[in-house]
């Protein structure tokens, strides 16, 4: 198939994309065009719902009220979204993959493999706020790739880590790997920065100082949202187990404020009475004694005032809930639906994981089959190789049985490929000198390696389905593997 053109086979890629798209809004048994959910919330004091929320990165919100003008059906145009994600994804692998070998038959199998394994992730939770961010990290890692490689795309490097900061919570620890490889790149003499860029790299660096202080106001957190204390007390609850969570919150109790004691032994005699286990879990992380949160800040309140002398700290915060939850109540249809007592209560989260880490640390750090520490959630995240398992979430996603194949294939492929890793990192140490394309597959797998670490120490549930934000940078890593192995047979028939 080589003697067809380049132009020839994108009009039939495109052709097979669309169509296989088109196919599942005509037969899937989920109509894209019956919901008539609006965005309502968005109507009134949008700029005070902006500053307020703290609870997801708020790019999404702004997202929504641009597409709230146009007034279309919510899922349809959250699911054209998603086909847009998937199709810049593969405009920047075809470009990648064209540099690293210019065969167009075999980019064209790759693309289409690609194309199909992406069609669950499509249609799974359509206005889920994450996928947007499967489009700027394919967007970020082709950025980089012509950067270090071809000295061109720097605003694109800027402007996908802008992009970044407003759609993805730990977008500021990825910034800073990325500043951090620009200054090694550069110390190296492998990478050429000028003036400019380093002005442009502190605007992101005022970008992300603005959206920590922005949060900080609104919950008392500084940080990208207010949500990493829950995740913490969810990941160690997951490691540890209930029973040695309650003896570890029993035996360091002196750690923690009387009223933050209060509410947890009532959730935890609530507990008792509940069967499910992750709500269990999700009650004790997010500080909740009812789901609905007009009812949780009363059972709150009664607690604490009952019981203690309010210090400042804490009546100042029941005041602002009050306030809010009398007067903006609106606020609270967008984001985690959590009162600010709630977030001030998971805000301990991080002294619970050092904590746990003192006295479990084995089961923190290593875990067993159904409390999975940190390791055993990384070998979980990267078993699916980057795909959206299978498993995940079965009645809120399209699927089938040809898609489940290919999907196994690619990512038997992907994990194949991967293994030969070890081998390509000891060829680059050996020959001592790293040149352009050493240091790129170095950044690639580094950032990788510290997203995939940094998601397990932190979130233990849905680590498998994250990493599909990741998935380009997967794929070029394959690639490149690739690349060095056909390098190093030439190499070695000379």
């Amino acid at each position: 198939m080589s003697f067809i053109s380049s132009r020839v086979y994108i009009i039939l890629f495109l052709l097979i994309f669309f169509t296989k798209r088109l196919l599942i809004i005509i037969f899937s048994e989920r109509n894209f065009l019956s919901n008539t959910q609006t965005f309502e919330y968005l109507s009134h004091n949008f700029f005070e719902l902006f500053l307020f929320n703290h609870t997801i990165p708020n790019g999404h919100l702004i997202l929504e009220k641009i597409l709230s003008i146009f007034s279309l059906n919510f899922d349809l145009v959250f699911y054209l979204l998603n086909l847009s994600y998937s199709l810049f994804l593969c405009f920047f692998l075809n470009d990648v993959l064209k540099k690293l070998s210019n065969k167009k038959n075999i980019r064209f199998y790759i693309l289409i493999l690609v194309s199909t394994c992406l069609l669950t992730y499509e249609t799974w939770r359509i206005n889920h706020h994450d996928h947007i961010n499967l489009f700027i990290f394919s967007y970020l890692s082709w950025a980089i790739f012509n950067f270090t490689l071809y000295n061109k795309n720097f605003n694109h490097i800027i402007i996908s880590l802008v992009l970044l900061n407003l759609f993805y919570t730990l977008a500021f620890v990825i910034s800073f790997l990325i500043f951090f490889f620009l200054i090694i790149g550069n110390l190296l003499n492998i990478l050429k920065t000028q003036k400019v860029h380093h002005i442009k790299i502190f605007s992101v660096l005022i970008l992300i100082f603005i959206i920590f202080s922005k949060n900080y106001i609104s919950s008392s957190n500084f940080g990208p949202t207010s949500m990493g204390g829950a995740n913490l007390i969810q990941r160690t609850i997951h490691a540890i187990g209930e029973d040695k969570y309650k003896k570890l919150i029993e035996y360091r109790k002196e750690i923690f404020p009387t009223w933050w004691m209060l509410i947890t032994n009532e959730i935890l005699e609530k507990n008792e009475k509940i069967e499910l286990v992750d709500t269990r879990i999700a009650n004790l992380a997010h500080g909740s004694l009812d789901s609905k949160i007009l009812k949780n800040f009363e059972m709150q309140k009664k607690i604490i005032n009952q019981n203690i002398l309010l210090n400042d700290e804490i009546w100042k915060i029941i005041k602002k809930d009050e306030m809010i939850l009398m007067n903006n109540l609106s606020f609270y249809s967008y984001g985690y639906k959590q009162n600010l007592i709630s977030t001030s209560y998971q805000s301990f989260g991080k002294r619970i994981f050092f904590e746990a880490c003192k006295i479990y640390p084995k089961d923190l750090l290593v875990g067993k089959i159904g409390n999975k520490g940190i390791f055993l959630t990384i070998l979980q995240m990267t078993s699916n190789a980057g795909l959206l398992p299978n498993y995940y979430e079965r009645n809120l996603k399209y699927s089938n049985n040809s898609i489940k194949y290919f999907n196994n294939i690619l990512r038997f492929v992907i994990i194949t490929v991967l293994i030969i890793t070890p081998f390509i990192l000891i060829e680059i140490i050996k020959y001592k000198k790293i040149n352009k394309k050493d240091f790129l597959y170095l950044t690639i797998l580094l950032s990788l390696l510290s997203c995939i670490i940094t998601t397990s120490i932190i979130t233990c549930c849905e680590n498998p389905r994250m990493l599909v934000m990741q998935f380009f940078s997967i794929v070029l890593l394959c690639s490149m593997n690739l690349n060095y192995l056909s390098d190093y047979i030439k190499n070695k028939k000379k």
